[in-house]
């Protein structure tokens, strides 16, 4: 489990099944971007299942949600956005995070190559880097809650 900014950390399956650690760390909030990986504590944590991270039409209001989610979780605790290895769709939705908060899509994979989270799925950075010039076109200066 690695924090890649206040109250945010991102991680695997062993980070989301270690209750010892997320106690340790504080975490309060479970984004689970793995279906395949069961939300261990589901009534001592608060948890968004994000079904998929696919480039289709529904899923930029699954992405709006999860970020809803981790914005409330972050006032009151602390969040995990984890999946099965910690490697690729985990630090695509912490890129998607990230951008939310006002960093370009670019920015934030920087970001979490500088905490060793270097691989997020790239279908998706280049579907954030689409959404991230639709806004600008639209709306100069426009998050992705901002559909």
């Amino acid at each position: 489990m690695i924090q890649c900014l206040e109250n945010l950390f991102v991680g695997n399956a062993r980070d989301a099944s270690n209750l010892h650690e997320l106690r340790r760390h504080g975490i309060t909030h479970v984004v689970n971007c793995a279906p395949e990986v069961d939300c261990y504590f589901d009534g001592l944590f608060s948890y968004f299942l994000l079904p998929t991270i696919s480039p289709d039409p529904p899923f930029r209001k699954q992405v709006a949600r999860a970020c809803a989610f981790v914005d409330a979780g972050r006032k009151t605790g602390k969040v995990l956005i984890h999946c099965s290895a910690g490697s690729v769709r985990a630090p695509a939705m912490t890129v998607a995070y990230l951008w939310h908060t006002g960093r370009s899509v670019a920015e934030a994979v920087s970001a979490l190559a500088a905490i060793g989270k270097s691989n997020p799925d790239t279908r998706f950075v280049r579907l954030l880097e689409q959404w991230e010039l639709r806004a600008a076109i639209r709306q100069p200066g426009k998050t992705l809650s901002r559909s």
